[in-house]
């Protein structure tokens, strides 16, 4: 191969690799978070903001956030009430169990659905809470959202750490 060819094929495996090549797009659904004080960060531009907007000033635990998948920011929890992207409270929001546990809301998609959100939550332990979900239909109350079903109790769960996680299953599209 003479030098004119390999240039010729590095300038054309470039261009493949640029121009063709289909982008890669991540989930950013946590691209704003609130933690308590009514502290928050925001990463949706690729520089953290610090944002002091939240309603979360008695919530020193129990906060979770969700974003869509572009990065626009939906709603969040703060203790026992739900939040709207605006900070208002969103229809149905309140009457939560209360948690003073590090990580005791989750919000997370609910799988192949656009509008819909579960949270769970787990509540001091003795209380009779234990580990339970709610929905948010996000579509609802003019794209502000609502709870429309609330503080459903799982099963078997009365002593629930307060500290839950989710992942990804294999399957790719499963929580």
């Amino acid at each position: 191969m003479h030098n004119s060819q390999k240039i010729t094929f590095i300038v054309s495996c470039l261009f493949l690799l640029i121009f063709i090549s289909k982008p890669i797009y991540s989930q950013r659904q946590a691209d704003r978070m609130y933690f308590a004080c009514h502290c928050g960060i925001d990463v949706n531009s690729g520089t953290p903001i610090v944002l002091h907007d939240g309603r979360t000033y008695l919530a020193f635990s129990g906060v979770g956030s969700i974003c869509d998948s572009t990065g626009d920011f939906l709603f969040y929890t703060a203790t026992d009430t739900v939040y709207t992207y605006q900070h208002t409270i969103m229809e149905n929001g309140t009457d939560f169990p209360h948690s003073s546990g590090t990580q005791s809301s989750l919000i997370i998609p609910w799988p192949e659905s656009q509008n819909l959100y579960f949270i769970f939550k787990t509540s001091n332990l003795g209380d009779g809470w234990g580990l339970c979900y709610s929905v948010v239909d996000i579509s609802l109350n003019n794209g502000l959202g609502s709870v429309i079903e609330k503080n459903i109790q799982m099963d078997g769960t009365w002593d629930a750490a307060d500290k839950i996680t989710a992942s990804l299953h294999k399957n790719k599209k499963d929580v």
